[in-house]
């Protein structure tokens, strides 16, 4: 084995047993089946090892990649998972000190000579796009080249007399194109490993995918330093090549495009759209996007070609928190894509966050009030998140108290909490919602046309 990709764990050891109930619903790691392609098609022998949808321990990842025995071993890390990475990475080099350890992924780009520092079983780092990098890495390892010779390869984070330094960035790929379709076999069961949570498919096998990368907006809360803060999309010819491998190979019939925002370009959508059609799958899809983005005429070219679902951003339904926030949209611009996407005759899916910097009883009302006069077929609610690298990152504590713990960031606990909310407040309002948003009933003691329990009163 040349290279082994590992997707870690994403739940701790004591808690597999829950994990192990969920694992159906993971989401397919898109950066290492990219990755993999590119080095496979190089000529290097490579393989994927998902923890997650295979439901292993850390000790049982361990065991896994001791047994590949690899000479490079590469994980591609969120800041809530960075720490398992680690440990993991640790008891490999203890047994195997030989093996080199690279780490790739949102969170090393975010964090690089902080996370290089940190964690000195970490070999090297690749920040930013990873593909190209990543193949000129390995070649110049592979002869054996110096520290000097690995400093001229842009996209990397490397060490010198104990201290980490970055090479300089890599532009990101112009022609997403020119990928290799991602190596999909590399997985186990594609059609039973990773299927979407259950209201992101209305058909079965079905998975998730991507067809772009980059965003043009600037949300406080979101890292654009990965994929850019320019849109590119895989050429319509590519993005429906995929969908059409993934239906024809692993008999897959529904898909989840999981983009950051997949409306944000209408020619390309066309185009997509156009080509779907001609195609005449027996396969649905559903996708992203901003609420903004939606026109009648977007709409009915996307419903032509199968798509059956949208999942919007919403955030808040209160314009000041929205501001703040600097989504660049208005209440009434949401408010009036959300209904035009009911009448194209879509589900409609609303992606909320409490506890945003401002937020208070009565903001949290007023996006309850939001939710209960639209036509939302499920919604749900996140807890604001400072992630590192984002706008709000480094001024979090002005607006708040901020628990600044990469193993609490994963979007479901209270890490930051606004001057004038508690913790526990926010817990309880935001379990008590997603229970609502599911199609589990109101939250207790909240009749549908009240908001007395949560401040309005």
């Amino acid at each position: 084995m040349d290279i082994l990709l590992v997707s870690p764990p994403v739940t701790l050891e004591e808690r597999l047993t829950e994990r192990r109930k969920a694992v159906r619903h993971a989401f397919p790691p898109m950066g290492p089946l990219h990755l993999a392609a590119v080095a496979r098609q190089r000529g290097y022998r490579i393989a994927i090892l998902d923890a997650v949808a295979l439901g292993l321990t850390i000790k049982e990842t361990v065991e896994r990649i001791l047994q590949a025995s690899p000479r490079y071993l590469g994980f591609y890390s969120v800041t809530m998972n960075i720490h398992r990475v680690a440990d993991i990475a640790l008891q490999v080099k203890v047994q195997v000190p030989q093996v080199t350890v690279l780490l790739g992924g949102p969170h090393i780009t975010a964090l690089p000579r902080e996370t290089m520092e940190l964690f000195p079983q970490i070999d090297m780092g690749v920040y930013g796009e990873g593909e190209r990098t990543l193949m000129e890495l390995l070649e110049a390892l592979d002869r054996r080249a110096s520290v000097e010779d690995l400093a001229r390869i842009p996209g990397l984070v490397l060490r010198r007399d104990g201290r980490a330094f970055l090479t300089p960035r890599r532009p990101y790929i112009s022609h997403l194109e020119e990928l290799p379709l991602p190596a999909w076999d590399l997985l186990p069961s594609v059609a039973e490993s990773y299927t979407p949570s259950p209201h992101n498919y209305s058909r079965l096998p079905a998975t998730s995918m991507s067809t772009s990368r980059g965003c043009p907006f600037q949300c406080i809360y979101c890292d654009r330093a990965m994929w850019g803060r320019k849109w590119r999309g895989f050429s319509p010819q590519y993005v429906v090549s995929h969908m059409k491998h993934l239906h024809q190979t692993y008999g897959i019939k529904d898909i989840n495009i999981r983009d950051d925002h997949f409306m944000v370009n209408k020619k390309w959508l066309r185009e997509v759209c156009d080509l779907l059609k001609e195609e005449k799958l027996d396969l649905v899809w559903s996708t992203w996007g901003r609420a903004d983005a939606a026109t009648p005429e977007v709409l009915r070219w996307m419903r032509e070609a199968g798509c059956w679902q949208i999942t919007y951003g919403m955030e808040s339904g209160c314009q000041e928190i929205l501001d703040f926030m600097k989504r660049h949209m208005s209440v009434e611009d949401m408010e009036r894509g959300v209904r035009m996407t009911k009448e194209a005759g879509m589900s409609i899916k609303g992606l909320f966050i409490a506890g945003c910097p401002l937020e208070t009883k009565d903001t949290l009302a007023r996006t309850v009030d939001f939710i209960h006069r639209l036509p939302f077929d499920f919604f749900s609610f996140s807890h604001f998140t400072p992630l590192p690298n984002t706008e709000i990152y480094p001024v979090a504590h002005q607006y708040g108290s901020f628990q600044d713990d990469w193993r609490q960031m994963s979007l479901m606990h209270p890490v930051f909490v606004p001057h004038g909310l508690d913790r526990e407040y926010l817990e309880e309002f935001v379990k008590a919602m997603n229970e609502e948003g599911q199609g589990k009933g109101s939250p207790p003691g909240v009749e549908p046309s009240t908001l007395e329990t949560w401040g309005r009163g």
